[in-house]
């Protein structure tokens, strides 16, 4: 019975410590954006900030219609900024080879909050994620940019940081699950 509860507390902590919210475009309207573009995930405020930001409409076989952030036609870096730091940031690029002969290739830099770089990425592929390793501080900015005439991404996904109820929780399951030494 003990080992049942244990394990039901971990399972517990486990899944709120990799807690993960997800950004689409789609809900938002096409267009310039015109200033930086606010969106609060999960209590994360996430602020993105180009020159000539956009939402533009992508349809382009196969994947379905829908709505993607566009860094603008000036070949200007996307700048985003995390009001609470992540573990890990991911985003889809639609333009890295697969579908068509046109290629985005990134340079991206993520920074805690000292400023000190992360984690780097240089190249091209569908998924892009960026995350910090064990013992290092939390991703709170990044640095999207390419080397062509613009790019678009789109599914952002934040991995969150574990909360202290979480952490909370695995020591109790620990504990719980400790074996008890009979008499």
């Amino acid at each position: 019975m003990v080992r049942r509860f244990a394990f039901a507390i971990f399972a517990t902590a486990v899944a709120a410590s990799t807690a993960s919210a997800t950004i689409t475009f789609d809900n938002l309207s096409v267009g310039l954006v015109g200033e930086p573009l606010k969106l609060n995930e999960q209590g994360v405020l996430v602020t993105f900030e180009a020159v000539d930001l956009a939402i533009r409409d992508f349809d382009f076989a196969p994947f379905p219609r829908t709505n993607v952030l566009h860094s603008g036609e000036f070949t200007q870096p996307i700048t985003v900024t995390l009001s609470t730091g992540v573990r890990a940031f991911t985003f889809q690029n639609y333009i890295f080879g697969g579908i068509s002969p046109e290629v985005d290739l990134f340079t991206i830099q993520a920074f805690d909050i000292d400023g000190n770089i992360v984690d780097v990425f240089g190249g091209s592929q569908e998924f892009i994620t960026l995350q910090a390793a064990d013992g290092e501080k939390d991703i709170v900015k990044l640095i999207i940019d390419d080397q062509g005439t613009g790019f678009q991404i789109d599914n952002v996904e934040l991995r969150l940081v574990p909360t202290p109820a979480s952490a909370a929780l695995m020591g109790l399951a620990a504990l719980a699950a400790t074996p008890r030494r009979r008499r």
